[in-house]
């Protein structure tokens, strides 16, 4: 149980940190990862998704880190938004022919999210 309480407070903390730098700051964190956000509408969305995603998904994990009978479905979510966007991300590399720090450090968080989420759910119920 200890290992999938440090997987489930690491990553939610770090998804919530990066959903509310998106929601605050959305060209701050925009132009660390080179996106534009020239118009309002693309910061407005980006806040949405980047940032309300990254936050629900933060507080959800965070919620499963003091309350131990949700730690099997956060470990799951977290699996699976770990491995979608990873897979996601790595199949816009390879089309895109595109690299960089930014991508493989972000490639290399999300699919550790998805293994380790897995590992610990594996471990406690497998």
């Amino acid at each position: 149980m200890l290992f999938a309480r440090i997987v489930l407070g690491f990553y939610g903390l770090s998804f919530l940190f990066f959903g509310a730098w998106a929601l605050v700051s959305p060209v701050s964190m925009a132009n660390f990862i080179r996106f534009d956000l020239l118009e309002p509408l693309a910061r407005a969305e980006f806040r949405a998704f980047y940032g309300g995603t990254e936050i629900a998904l933060g507080l959800l994990i965070l919620w499963a880190f003091i309350r131990p009978d949700w730690t099997g479905p956060a470990l799951i979510v977290l699996a699976a938004s770990g491995a979608g966007i990873g897979l996601a991300r790595l199949a816009g590399m390879l089309t895109d022919q595109v690299g960089g720090s930014f991508l493989v450090i972000a490639l290399v968080w999300e699919l550790s999210a998805a293994v380790l989420a897995g590992w610990a759910w594996f471990k406690l119920y497998g």
